[in-house]
């Protein structure tokens, strides 16, 4: 690990973070196998015979990451941030059982920038500005008896401002972003957000409206079955 900031002065600092982290695992375990009658199962039939198989597993993962900043404030009171990430992940597993095995590898790749600008126009009022680009890449393969192969990629373009008014007894904020995906296209998402200080500011009142999307998580694109509950 090794990792720099510096702050020359109160209008900047930047910093720069590296990781790199390699582990790996032997683990064995006894895998149990409950055998039933079928004539006679129901959910309360005890097994007529269970059988413990021996297992060994091993895993191998090496994980690296690069982190850098920039933030500058102006004399104005103007704020630039700019940051950028990059995260790879290559996992690599298998498990003996018996006169078998099974294979995983998984490889993630994920590349993330952003810039943000703000501005005050006055002591009431504000504008911000932004941009974010994302481009992941997930590969998963799999080896029991035949291979699985799961490969996605995403790639997400954004662009987004915002509006932030304080008056006396209402604060309003409106704001659009624009976002272009490999999967999706070309999107719009406004938002809305009011609200009324009431009853000499005891009480506020709030309106919010907003469009947004809900991508799948990179567990929920893993082709393999996760069990929580086998009831």
């Amino acid at each position: 690990q090794f990792g720099i900031e510096r702050t020359p002065n109160h209008h900047y600092r930047y910093g720069l973070n590296l990781q790199v982290n390699n582990t790996e695992k032997n683990s064995t375990a006894n895998m149990r196998s409950d055998i039933f009658d079928l004539n006679k199962f129901n959910n309360y039939t005890p097994p007529i015979n269970t059988i413990i198989t021996p297992s060994n597993t091993k895993t191998r993962q090496l994980r690296g990451s690069v982190n850098s900043y920039f933030n500058y404030i102006s004399k104005r009171g103007a704020t630039h941030n700019f940051y950028s990430d990059y995260i790879s992940l290559d996992h690599k597993e298998r498990v003996e059982i018996s006169n078998s095995s099974i294979k995983h590898n998984g490889e993630i790749s994920i590349f993330e920038t952003q810039y943000n600008f703000q501005l005050p126009i006055d002591l009431k009022h504000s504008i911000e500005l932004g941009a974010k680009y994302t481009d992941s890449h997930i590969s998963y393969i799999t080896k029991i008896e035949e291979l699985i192969k799961e490969d996605y990629k995403e790639r997400v373009g954004a662009l987004f401002f915002l509006y932030s008014a304080k008056l006396k007894n209402v604060n309003i904020e409106a704001g659009l972003r624009v976002e272009d995906s490999n999967r999706e296209g070309t999107e719009l998402f406004p938002s809305l957000n009011l609200s009324q200080k009431i009853n000499n500011g005891k009480n506020s009142i709030y309106l919010t409206y907003g469009r947004r999307v809900n991508r799948p998580t990179y567990r929920d694109l893993s082709p393999f079955n996760y069990i929580w509950d086998k009831y």
